[in-house]
């Protein structure tokens, strides 16, 4: 008879340590929680945030932008930036250029009547 305790054992001790998966963590920032296609973060983020209440500071910057319902991508676009998907990779997948474009058409008017500076889109990959 085999012994599978040992592969057992492997798969959930050993394996999540090796994807670091300490870091990702249930999205707590009510503005984002339950509005993403996913349910779990990665931190830091792309900016060093390494806890979701900085996150969360930045996120409230946008607020204006979300209310104005200027674009319906807008909240999509910034809380997967501040609050990006958990994957087994040790790092943070940031939006994708399409997403940050569409999310930014319609709402250029209001960037500096808000004084708000929108990231540049051309920063971020092709593909997410």
């Amino acid at each position: 008879m085999i012994d599978v305790r040992f592969p057992i054992l492997f798969i959930f001790v050993l394996l999540p340590k090796s994807f670091n998966c300490s870091k990702c963590e249930p999205i707590a920032v009510s503005f984002c929680a339950n509005k993403l296609p996913y349910n779990l973060t990665i931190l830091p983020n792309l900016y060093g945030h390494t806890n979701q209440q900085q996150s969360s500071l930045e996120i409230r910057k946008y607020s204006p932008l979300v209310n104005s319902d200027c674009n319906e991508n807008v909240k999509l676009f910034i809380c997967s930036l501040y609050l990006p998907v958990c994957t087994i990779l040790n790092e943070p997948i940031p939006p994708c250029r399409s997403l940050c474009t569409v999310a930014k058409n319609g709402c250029e008017p209001l960037f500096s009547e808000l004084g708000i500076k929108w990231p540049e889109c051309e920063n971020f990959p092709e593909k997410g």
